[in-house]
């Protein structure tokens, strides 16, 4: 094709108005000579915007010289779908190596595609708490851009995964699960064991249960609380009583090729300024160390706040004041009444596992004083070795046995139940006021007597069990949602017969892939209780 001239395809000036005759007897010749070569020139113009202005293609976008030589930008096929019923935090995975997090419905496409001959592979790797989700048309040979893979979560059932009872773990009740650095979940029971002073049990990936220690009396320790999985992958527990003094101990359960050991790394009772009765699971500190409480003695016969490392040193934080105990305190003793007061009611009696906030302050909760005489929470500065009172329980309100749940936006939750009342689920904010947020029904088929810390879920809702109240009357499982105070029944125990369970004394564990984990009392094949989770089944979508 030869090359053309660029030729201006804008009209001439005179066209637009701008042309000044120099002369009336030259104005019509220029007009004319200046009309012919705009005429020449919007002739010469047309196949010149065809080719450039045009494209010179049918596509209809701007000519590009390089087009030719520039190689796509973006190759191989995209693969989505769509998710439905999420409610949480949902993982997925294409090929194993492409994640996807998602915590609302709607429709999805991975970051990456796969390359033409490549095929694809969905799969979940995390479930959110309470749902199960699952994957239709998940695998395939894409031809092109693949946007059909279907999501389904729904409220997970709960699948029994071994009958506690026989011979070997025979059970009375569960501490809450802690998940190991296998993978496995571990827990104690206080009375359970062949000698029925306590043991430390193993559940596998697989269900398989296992014995991983029994306490007895000749070992001394016994009535072992929960355990906590410190940063050096050991777990840490306490028991109520034995030891060498018969006032309670700390132990560790470490992993020992296959096999797992047990020891002793501290036994109360020897001075008894340090406390006696440890009465909650240990909280792993930030900075790695390992903070408790007992019930009883301390220098104010009350409880102690005590910080233990891993190695088995113990320092008292804090000394409660036992108002019986401190009207029959020496004049001589070393701490005075006025040290051990609290502020707002003289608190005592702390039981509950403690929490942790920002600052590295210490919160819990105890069962005795307070401006109502419930008890209520306290702070504990550990570097300062101070604690004071933050909110008393109200009199109408039972007395606090379980400890706090610190969720994500700093805000405390907590239970309380008793013989007398169906419990509370109460919060305390930063501005230190106690509020029930739910008030358990003293009929089925609402949950009643709440047990346990709450757990937090990645939707947000706060998830826990009731050792009574449900369709059946032997507890269940529930969610409860801050953002309208609602309760939802996840489960309720005690089918015809009794194969889930029935009476969970003892919080939830929320393992790494989402599950929940917990167990029963009683119930199950040898009526020796359960350990279940919720993982099982999906509701159909509506």
């Amino acid at each position: 094709m030869p090359v053309m001239p660029i030729v201006s395809c804008a009209p001439p000036r005179a066209a637009r108005g701008f042309a000044l005759a120099r002369a009336p007897e030259m104005a019509a010749g220029s007009a004319a000579r200046r009309v012919g070569r705009w005429l020449l020139r919007a002739l010469l113009c047309v196949p010149l915007c065809v080719l450039s202005a045009c494209g010179g293609h049918s596509g209809g976008q701007a000519f590009d010289p390089d087009h030719a030589r520039r190689p796509d930008r973006v190759t191989g096929y995209r693969i989505g779908g769509t998710v439905t019923g999420l409610r949480g935090a949902l993982k997925l995975l294409n090929n194993q190596d492409d994640p996807l997090e998602l915590r609302a419905p709607g429709p999805f496409v991975f970051g990456r595609r796969v390359a033409e001959g490549e095929g694809f592979d969905v799969e979940v790797a995390t479930h959110p708490p309470a749902q199960t989700c699952r994957v239709s048309f998940g695998s395939g040979l894409p031809g092109g851009d693949f946007l059909g893979v279907r999501v389904r979560c729904g409220r997970a059932g709960l699948r029994t995964v071994h009958s506690l009872g026989d011979a070997a773990d025979a059970a009375d009740w569960l501490s809450p699960f802690v998940q190991a650095g296998d993978g496995s979940m571990m827990a104690v029971s206080a009375h359970g064991g062949p000698w029925r002073q306590g043991a430390v049990l193993r559940v596998a990936a697989d269900g398989s249960e296992s014995v991983v220690h029994a306490f007895d009396d000749q070992a001394g320790d016994r009535v072992p609380y929960a355990m906590t999985l410190a940063r050096d992958g050991n777990l840490y527990g306490v028991t109520s009583s034995g030891g060498l003094y018969g006032q309670g101990s700390v132990f560790q359960v470490r992993r020992q090729g296959s096999n797992w050991a047990w020891r002793s790394l501290h036994s109360f009772g020897a001075d008894p300024h340090a406390g006696t009765e440890p009465s909650s699971p240990l909280l792993l500190g930030r900075d790695g160390a390992l903070y408790g409480t007992t019930a009883s003695g301390g220098p104010g016969g009350g409880g102690t706040v005590y910080r233990i490392t891993t190695d088995g040193a113990l320092r008292v934080l804090h000394g409660f004041v036992d108002p019986q105990a401190a009207l029959a305190m020496d004049n001589g003793s070393s701490v005075s009444t006025a040290d051990l007061d609290d502020a707002g009611g003289a608190l005592s009696r702390p039981r509950g596992a403690l929490v942790e906030d920002d600052a590295g302050m210490l919160y819990g909760t105890a069962t005795e004083g307070g401006g109502g005489g419930r008890g209520g929470v306290f702070c504990c500065d550990p570097r300062l070795r101070l604690s004071w009172s933050v909110a008393s329980m109200p009199a109408a309100w039972p007395a606090p046995q379980h400890g706090l749940l610190r969720a994500r936006d700093g805000v405390l939750y907590g239970v309380a139940q008793s013989s007398e009342h169906p419990g509370v689920l109460y919060s305390l904010g930063s501005d230190g006021v106690l509020r029930e947020r739910h008030r358990f029904g003293a009929e089925a088929p609402a949950p009643a007597d709440p047990r346990g810390v709450p757990v937090e879920g990645s939707d947000g809702r706060l998830y826990a069990a009731s050792f009574s109240g449900g369709a059946h009357g032997a507890g269940t499982l529930y969610a409860f949602d801050p953002g309208d105070d609602t309760i939802e029944v996840l489960h309720a125990f005690g089918d015809a017969r009794l194969r889930d369970g029935a009476r969970p004394r003892s919080g939830l564990a929320l393992a790494a892939d989402g599950r929940l984990w917990g167990g029963t009392s009683t119930g199950g094949a040898f009526d020796g209780g359960t350990v279940f989770r919720l993982d099982s089944s999906v509701e159909p979508p509506a």
